[in-house]
């Protein structure tokens, strides 16, 4: 259907292979159960609120396009981050690497540990860290592939 632009006219023309963009994210449900595990940014602490952005961050990236691996929106895959974490994280791939923020392709995200901000029994974030690994049940364990 044409419109008018500018005193010219314009059409929009649509391809018979042209697609809607398909969402590749994880679920609503895994969401909101990886916020629960997290309730902050693993890296600098910060609670996440609406106030300050955040960002449902995939250690082991999916690349450009997408992927077809099952496990890529898993538990053990995604963690929140505020943005300026994840901008950091970003910019600095191989200290993200180093500290299990991002995870090679060809890795398991369950065997690879990562460094979070220490969160006390009461919830309460302190700014030293901890290493940990997160398990496929929405929880975090000492042990590579343990139970929460």
């Amino acid at each position: 259907m044409p419109f008018r632009l500018g005193g010219g006219v314009m059409s929009f023309v649509r391809s018979s292979t042209s697609r809607r963009p398909r969402y590749t994210g994880p679920d609503d449900d895994t969401r909101a159960k990886v916020m629960w595990r997290d309730g902050y940014c693993i890296r600098c602490g910060e609670t996440l609120h609406e106030r300050r952005p955040h960002v449902l961050h995939h250690r082991r990236p999916r690349a450009m396009g997408g992927t077809q691996r099952p496990d890529v929106n898993s538990p053990q895959n995604l963690v929140w981050l505020c943005c300026p974490c994840h901008d950091f994280i970003e910019a600095n791939r191989a200290e993200a690497y180093m500290k299990g923020w991002l995870v090679a392709q060809s890795a398991d995200p369950l065997g690879v540990p990562l460094l979070v901000v220490h969160v006390d029994e009461d919830g309460v974030p302190h700014r030293e860290a901890k290493w940990v690994y997160l398990t496929a049940d929405f929880g975090y364990s000492d042990a590579p592939g343990g139970e929460s």
